[in-house]
Formats: structure tokens, C-alpha cells, sequence
């Protein structure tokens, strides 16, 4: 009966297999919501992740999550940008408002220091040192009186 054992071809280790410690850290990191790019960074591995994610099928964010952070007050600030730290935030778009329009320098200022690049509605944003904006600017949203308009030709 020797010759019906199974003789698979199959090594009974894997020498080079990804211990299943980390692994799990994937699998965790993937469950925070975090991108394969940012997985391998943070657990040190160059190759293996999307391979660990497809095996425990998690290779696909469904979408992407959105948090909202309210700020009113300036010290609401400085917390709002830490908790963006905090949460690894990708980015980060500010709604308008004349309390956040008022500080629009701050705000720019923040998401330098903080590295989270941000977008904001009006042009002044990226003229006070940030990435984008999406707005037209403030004048052109006022029609100019006659008299305006003579002294503008």
C-alpha cells in the first residue's frame, strides 16, 4: 500500500510565508480603513498585502468613509487638525462660512503644519499658502453698478 500514499508536490513549509502576526496586522489595519499603501508602510513589508487582503477578502474599501469634524470656535480648531493626525486623514474639505472664511489664513497655515491637504471653496485659500479651491472668487460673484463698470474700461 505504499504506492497509493500521497505523494503531493507541495513543500510542507513555506520558508518565506508571512508570519501570521502580521498577517493579522494587515487584516486589522485594512478594518481601520487604511489603504494598502499605508498597511505596508506602517508594518514594514514591501509585497505580500494585497495578496494577505485578497486571501481574507478585504481586498476592496466599499467606500471610502467620511467624517465630519465640527469647529465654531478658534480652539476647535487645533483639535480639529490633531484629530485629523490622528485619524491619518487623506484630506480634507472645509465648508463655507464666515467663521471659516475669516480665517482663512489659519486654515491654511494649519493644513501646512499638519500636512492634510485641504480644499476650500474660495480662491483667497490658495493665494495664503494651500492646495486647492473650488470656488470662483468673492468680487465676481457681485455685479458691478454703472459707475463701476465706466471705471473698470
Amino acid at each position: 500500500m505504499d504506492g497509493l500514499r500521497d505523494r503531493s508536490s507541495r513543500p510542507l513549509s513555506s520558508p518565506n510565508q508571512i508570519p501570521l502576526a502580521t498577517a493579522n496586522g494587515v487584516e486589522n489595519s485594512r478594518r481601520e480603513r487604511r489603504t494598502q499603501e499605508h498597511i505596508a508602510a506602517e508594518i514594514g513589508i514591501s509585497t505580500g498585502v494585497s495578496r494577505i487582503l485578497k486571501r481574507r477578502g478585504l481586498s476592496r474599501l466599499s467606500s471610502l468613509e467620511v467624517r465630519v469634524l465640527n469647529a465654531s470656535t478658534e480652539g476647535d480648531l487645533d483639535s480639529v487638525f490633531a484629530n485629523l493626525v490622528h485619524l491619518r486623514a487623506d484630506g480634507l474639505v472645509i465648508s463655507g462660512g464666515a467663521f471659516f472664511f475669516s480665517r482663512i489664513k489659519q486654515l491654511a497655515a494649519l493644513s501646512i503644519r499638519h500636512g492634510v491637504p485641504a480644499v476650500f471653496q474660495s480662491r483667497e485659500f490658495v493665494a495664503a499658502g494651500d492646495l486647492l479651491s473650488y470656488g470662483s472668487e468673492v468680487t465676481d460673484a457681485y455685479p458691478l453698478g454703472r459707475r463701476e463698470r465706466r471705471q473698470a474700461r
